[in-house]
This record gives C-alpha cells, sequence and structure tokens, in this order.
C-alpha cells in the first residue's frame, strides 16, 4: 500500500508539475471525492447523506473556481 501511495502521489504531481497552479487546484479538490467513491465501488462502503451533500458543494465550488474572474 505505501509503495501504490507513493507512485500514485508522484504520477499526480510529475503530471501537473507544468501546469499553471489555478488549473491545479480545481481538480485536486475532487481527490476526496473520487477515493470515497471508489471506496465504495469496490470496498462496499456505505456513503451518507452527508457525502452527497459534501460532493454536491466540492461540485459548486469547482464550478465557481472554474468561471474565473473574467
Amino acid at each position: 500500500g505505501l509503495g501504490a501511495t507513493a507512485l500514485g502521489g508522484w504520477a499526480w504531481h510529475r503530471g501537473v508539475e507544468g501546469a499553471p497552479a489555478a488549473a491545479v487546484a480545481v481538480p485536486f479538490l475532487l481527490q476526496p471525492v473520487v477515493g470515497v467513491g471508489l471506496s465504495a465501488l469496490f470496498l462496499g462502503a456505505h456513503l451518507s447523506l452527508a457525502f452527497a451533500l459534501g460532493s454536491t458543494l466540492v461540485a459548486a465550488g469547482m464550478v465557481v473556481a472554474s468561471r474565473g474572474t473574467t
């Protein structure tokens, strides 16, 4: 598990190192949502209403952040 986590973190940072910070910040917010979603899919974790509400807030924040200041 430690090696997979280290490799995944390295790959993520390597993939986004040349991108502007504003472009990387928005998808970075999806990491916990995707992680919990995958745990529900593959491990049978129970998703609560709080997860659904939190995911909705993250998605709304991403929309707001993606609009920019123009």
